[in-house]
């Protein structure tokens, strides 16, 4: 009955291997980074993944295989060669190589359920794997609001929900311009919306709106119900944003001038970053993925978070590996936009693409064993285009041999071949 449940001609198995999936990589504690050491937590995280790759693995083989692209995970594979060779080369190898190992097992996943499912579906059953576990994170968390909605379990930081609630908001609107929404995603879009400003993300709603205006490019149609809806929701956030001190309040949220435009110290961590470092190996590999904060001369403080994936890359993986992350980002953009998929998924995908790329500005994990990740390389790699027919079930219809019969031929049915079917 288990391998049943997994099979892949339900997606349920496939959102079941989600489910467990991103339950690994979600923070299961506050405030912490991994740095080699190995407790419980960091144990029963090992091991629900390796239970995520066994379950993508028993639905791959139950499934019908269809071929899947190989140029992000040779992207993937030449950026975490030169981590470790940075990691290793810096003393924090042995930290750097369990980050790989937990970013390759993720990879893996997505490989294995990409084999047997239809791209858009494996996006979608991602997306809500994320909203469920995110769903229950808010529930959980509103005990202890405080300013800013957090997750209570998993204890979520508010940045990581905005980002599930932004998603959810371009899935919901790539449905909307292709018309073919209901209003239940209308009610969807509401509830994420509300969740994205209740978390505070300044971050997760400027990309947010970056990503639905790209989005709008893919526009094609919408509903007359849906349209009228748009405008008397635009007319009602107009009124609450001129009226209330709403806008003023997320954009300060208690910061000085000074942290404002720093944009929350997070630009004093770059400059440091972006200093000649102590010899070139470091320049041309960094130090490793485990390097998750940079010193900062001239500050009370000695230390800083790196909050930035692009400034991360250059600090984890030098500058050969900020050169791969930056041009393994540009080719899954041209392949998204220049895909077989229809015109509403393609613009899902640019959406997410650059949902993530802008985030990853002010934000890390998008080259880390993340939910970031998970999600970027997915989308990287359904992105490619659509799949090819499974291999090895019959010969798809366009190579067919039998000969196809003349005009006003009769058929064995009595029709002709230029009458209707």
């Amino acid at each position: 009955s288990a391998a049943r449940a997994l099979q892949s001609g339900s997606l349920g198995g496939v959102y079941l291997v989600w489910l467990v999936t991103v339950a690994a990589p979600m923070p299961w504690r506050r405030g912490e980074y991994f740095t080699g050491g190995l407790d419980i937590v960091v144990i029963a995280k090992a091991a629900l993944s390796l239970v995520a790759l066994l379950m993508a693995l028993v639905v791959h083989l139950l499934g019908r295989r269809r071929d899947r692209p190989g140029f992000p995970v040779l992207y993937l594979l030449a950026f975490l060669v030169v981590t470790m060779i940075g990691g290793w080369a810096t003393g924090g190898g042995l930290a750097t190589s369990i980050i790989a190992i937990r970013v390759a097992i993720l990879a893996g996943i997505v490989l294995l359920l990409a084999g047997v499912t239809h791209g858009t579906d494996l996006l979608r059953t991602l997306l809500f794997a994320l909203a469920t576990v995110t769903g229950l994170a808010v529930l959980t968390g509103l005990t202890a609001f405080d300013g800013r909605l957090q997750g209570g379990i998993p204890p979520l930081h508010p940045n990581a929900i905005a980002a599930t609630a932004a998603l959810l908001i371009l899935w919901t609107m790539s449905r909307i311009i292709a018309a073919t929404d209901s209003d239940a995603h209308l009610v969807l879009l509401a509830i994420a919306g509300a969740v994205l400003v209740a978390t505070g993300s300044r971050t997760g709603l400027v990309a947010t709106l970056i990503s639905l205006a790209v989005l709008t490019f893919y526009l094609r149609r919408l509903r007359l119900s849906t349209a009228l809806g748009g405008l008397a929701f635009l007319t009602v956030t107009v009124f609450v944003l001129t009226t209330t001190p709403l806008a003023s309040s997320l954009i300060e949220r208690g910061q000085s001038v000074r942290e404002l435009a720093t944009l929350g110290n997070r630009t004093i961590a770059w400059q440091s970053a972006l200093q000649p470092k102590a010899n070139r190996w470091l320049d041309l590999f960094g130090g490793g993925l485990s390097l998750k904060q940079i010193q900062v001369p001239g500050q009370w403080w000695n230390y800083q978070i790196l909050d930035s994936s692009w400034i991360s890359a250059i600090v984890q993986a030098g500058w050969i590996g900020f050169t791969i992350a930056a041009v393994w980002f540009l080719h899954s953009m041209q392949s998204a936009v220049r895909g077989q998929h229809s015109t509403a998924d393609r613009g899902l995908m640019v959406a997410i693409l650059t949902f993530s790329g802008s985030r990853g500005v002010l934000e890390s994990g998008l080259f880390d064993g993340s939910i970031a990740f998970l999600v970027y390389f997915t989308v990287s790699v359904v992105g490619c285009g659509d799949f090819l027919p499974p291999v090895g079930h019959g010969v798809p219809p366009t190579t067919s041999t039998r000969p196809r019969p003349a005009a006003g031929r009769p058929l064995r049915n009595g029709s002709s071949a230029s009458g209707s079917r």
